[in-house]
């Protein structure tokens, strides 16, 4: 991993600097992948649409931010006050999405980040953990925006509707055909559909 120089951003809500870091290189060695499509990769650090501020936790489409200047990575004294950007939580995904209309495009973004979020401690826990009635309705909520004419459209509502415990329906969509680059991903949430297994679930790429 090769880092890039950071972007300053100013906070529209506080006027406050935040930093956005780039990236010149990066890689998938070491990634972990998931049935929901999620990559956890340390050479490949995720980037965020939309963010919350680390001044005043406003949440902001980081490209909506004004762009104060750049500077070059770990340098900290050309804008002091300048601050990583924090994380949405579940609770500011959905919490965002019941305020009001978005574009299409949006939507999917936060019910995506809301689903991959509420998934997060399934992901580190041995633990059991089911869905809250939030996650579902998100769930349910994503699935109705998923084009089931396009393979990745109709695997990610396959694995939704596994995670939803509608195992018969999830089995259907998984009948159809898929390109050989989809077929471990296939194979895996079929196994578990056919088990009638609704967590999220790693996978083990050959």
């Amino acid at each position: 991993m090769l880092p890039g120089p950071t972007t300053i951003r100013q906070c529209a809500a506080c006027t406050k600097p935040f930093e956005q870091e780039t990236l010149l290189s990066g890689n998938t060695f070491g990634a972990t992948f998931w049935t929901d499509g999620k990559m956890e990769a340390p050479m490949l650090p995720e980037s965020h649409t939309l963010i919350k501020c680390p001044h005043c936790q406003a949440l902001l489409w980081i490209n909506e931010q004004e762009i104060l200047g750049e500077v070059d990575w770990g340098d900290q004294k050309t804008y002091p006050q300048a601050r990583d950007y924090l994380i949405p939580t579940i609770e500011d995904y959905l919490g965002l999405l019941e305020s009001g209309n978005f574009k299409p495009e949006q939507e999917r973004y936060l019910r995506f980040y809301a689903w991959w979020a509420g998934n997060q401690p399934r992901r580190k826990s041995a633990k059991l953990l089911p869905l809250t009635k939030p996650e579902a309705e998100n769930l349910r909520r994503l699935a109705a925006l998923a084009d089931e004419a396009d393979e990745e459209g109709r695997l990610m509502k396959a694995e939704i509707l596994r995670e939803l415990g509608q195992f018969t329906e999830a089995l259907a969509l998984l009948r159809h055909p898929f390109c050989s680059s989809h077929a471990q991903v296939v194979a895996v949430i079929r196994t578990y559909s056919e088990q009638g297994d609704p967590f999220v679930k790693e996978i083990h790429f050959d």
